[in-house]
């Protein structure tokens, strides 16, 4: 699932003009000692369509909203942190949530283990994981149900020294509940799906701090630490149990947004209701690409495109403004400056954007 393009997208990309191929440590080895000279390597694979199966256990109550509790079964090679682990710590919790459901607040739980977390997508898309749960959202909007969705928690690579990767809104609510690390949302995640829809989630995950076993053979169990996965599943318990049993709040997010819009005159307020703050975490809150003017690229998280455009409106350095900013997914231009040539363009062209973003709010949003 490899591509030639560097941004992230549902759309289909050529494979890349140079091959590339994983092979086992002998074979390595081997070809090593050939280094300089012509040979000719043969790779028998065959590549196919497979089907794979989203797991999904749900513990009703007598209301329609839930909270989901996701993990993923795909996994490379012994894979016991990506993600076995993680399967077998939200089979415990589901179970510890059982025995405690008389004291549910929400109408219910729903476990689910998402399939083709680590590749999926085919026809060569860049943005090719999380596709089980790509498929699942989607099929929740197709029969209207994505509302019902309160919250979610997912358990990716837990093994080692975690954090919690969630908006700021909900750290702000929940980090005095716990007392860990907590770091904006990134785009790995099955939480991926459901962040871009607005719904309130977070994922568990110790990814940082596994890249050195990460998609090998080596991560098995003693690569793991004990200490650190007992954390893992008491601190996922605890967010579980408040997610289950009290009540989020919309007005974090909004409240902040609303200085947002007023510090750039626009005439409108929002409510801090859950409609609201749903249809506008879906219109503002995205994961962007950023095409840098030195040729990188870099994805990043904001939780509003408002806030993170405004910050270039009194830039005095036009090269520390991005080339081109894009949706990621959707490839969606919210920035192009290449044809901007000086601090004063820019700043006019800013504004221009900030006017755009809100259409869509002034369209949906009551002013």
């Amino acid at each position: 699932m490899v591509t030639a393009t560097p941004d992230y997208s549902w759309d289909r990309a050529p494979p890349p003009v140079m091959p590339a191929l994983t092979v086992s440590r002998e074979v390595g080895d081997e070809l090593s000692k050939h280094v300089g000279e012509e040979v000719e390597f043969v790779s028998d694979v065959e590549a196919r369509l497979g089907t794979g199966y989203n797991l999904i256990a749900n513990l009703e109550g007598n209301k329609e909203e839930s909270v989901i509790l996701a993990v993923h079964h795909d996994h490379w090679l012994t894979g016991y942190a990506d993600n076995c682990l993680g399967v077998g710590l939200g089979a415990s919790i589901l179970l510890d949530a059982v025995k405690e459901r008389s004291s549910m607040k929400r109408g219910g739980l729903t476990f689910i283990s998402f399939t083709a977390e680590e590749a999926g997508n085919p026809g060569f898309a860049s943005l090719y994981w999380a596709y089980g749960s790509t498929r699942y959202v989607e099929y929740l909007e197709r029969r209207n149900l994505l509302n019902n969705v309160y919250a979610v928690l997912n358990l990716d690579v837990v093994g080692r020294q975690y954090v919690i990767h969630t908006s700021e809104d909900l750290s702000m609510q929940l980090s005095q509940l716990i007392s860990t690390q907590w770091e904006l949302p990134k785009p790995y995640f099955d939480s991926l799906n459901f962040e871009m829809n607005g719904i309130p989630s977070m994922t568990l995950s110790s990814l940082d701090n596994y890249w050195d076993v990460y998609h090998t053979d080596k991560d098995a169990e003693d690569k793991a630490n004990r200490q650190d996965v007992d954390s893992a599943l008491k601190v996922a318990s605890q967010l579980l149990n408040y997610l289950l049993t009290n009540d989020l709040t919309p007005s974090p997010y909004i409240s902040v947004l609303n200085r947002d819009i007023i510090s750039v005159g626009l005439g409108i307020e929002l409510r801090e209701d859950w409609e609201t703050y749903r249809l506008v975490k879906y219109l503002l809150s995205k994961y962007l690409v950023e095409y840098r003017r030195d040729g990188s690229v870099k994805t990043i998280y904001t939780n509003s495109i408002l806030s993170y455009v405004r910050r270039f409106i009194n830039i005095n350095d036009i090269n520390q403004v991005p080339l081109r900013v894009e949706e990621m997914g959707t490839g969606r231009v919210i920035m192009d400056t290449s044809t901007i040539r000086n601090v004063r363009q820019l700043s006019q062209y800013i504004s221009q954007v900030i006017e755009s973003l809100t259409e869509d709010m002034s369209i949906n949003l009551v002013t």
